[in-house]
């Protein structure tokens, strides 16, 4: 009698032991498949077309929320964002060092890692009601006013590339578009269009109108130039 009870115990123990083994592979099988999903959609969400070719300021806006959002939800399943950029963009099959990569790679790199801590720096990413409501492409409702997205490079410039996902960027609430910018920002302003150039989105004579009027020069020729984004 006492042997049966025992093995009844022993039996139990080992259910319990199997049983938790089974909960904790299904939560690191669903965390990895979490981890792969999010490492697709960013990829989708990355691509060429997607980035640098949507229709207006606003799908561009929900593109590079939802971008964020995906940054941020790999980040809290303990993949940081610079590892997240690696498995998007295949890096472990692409050795070299930043300066060699790809220009694209290059561009989405640095402004999603600017757009990133933008919006930790804004509160966007302080609860999960803010975060679902970024992977929607939906600004979240903030008690002090909610955060805009402004272009970079104006629309007074040239209006093609508010719809070019890399130049817009998080601002706080009832930051003016066309404001004056800040050396910081003329200098990225900068980079930004000479990448561009180099990503072949816009053309050399669209950057040197760009350039000029960043630095204050006349509009003069900008009729004649060719259209901003190819």
């Amino acid at each position: 009698m006492e042997t049966r009870t025992s093995d009844l115990i022993r039996y139990a123990l080992l259910g319990t032991a199997l049983f938790i083994a089974a909960v904790f592979a299904l939560k690191a099988y669903k965390r990895l498949e979490a981890k792969r999903e999010v490492v697709a959609e960013l990829q989708l969400a990355t691509t060429e077309a997607s980035y640098y070719r949507q229709f207006d300021q606003d799908n561009a806006a929900e593109v590079l929320l939802r971008a964020v959002a995906l940054v941020e939800t790999g980040r809290q399943l303990g993949i940081a964002p610079g590892e997240l950029f690696d498995q998007v963009f295949e890096r472990d099959q692409k050795p070299g060092a930043y300066d060699d990569y790809p220009i694209h790679e290059r561009i989405v790199r640095d402004h999603l890692t600017r757009a990133h801590d933008a919006a930790r720096q804004l509160h966007l990413l302080d609860d999960h009601r803010r975060l679902r409501e970024l992977s929607e492409g939906r600004m979240p409702r903030l008690p002090g006013g909610s955060p805009v997205i402004r272009p970079l490079i104006d629309r007074s410039i040239t209006p093609a590339l508010v719809s070019v996902v890399p130049n817009l960027e998080l601002h706080p609430a009832r930051t003016p578009e066309g404001r004056e910018l800040d050396t910081v920002e003329l200098a990225a302003a900068r980079r930004l269009a000479r990448n561009l150039e180099t990503a072949e989105v816009i053309g050399e004579a669209t950057v040197a109108i760009i350039l000029r009027r960043l630095e204050g020069g006349p509009a003069q020729g900008d009729e004649n130039a060719p259209g901003a984004a190819r």
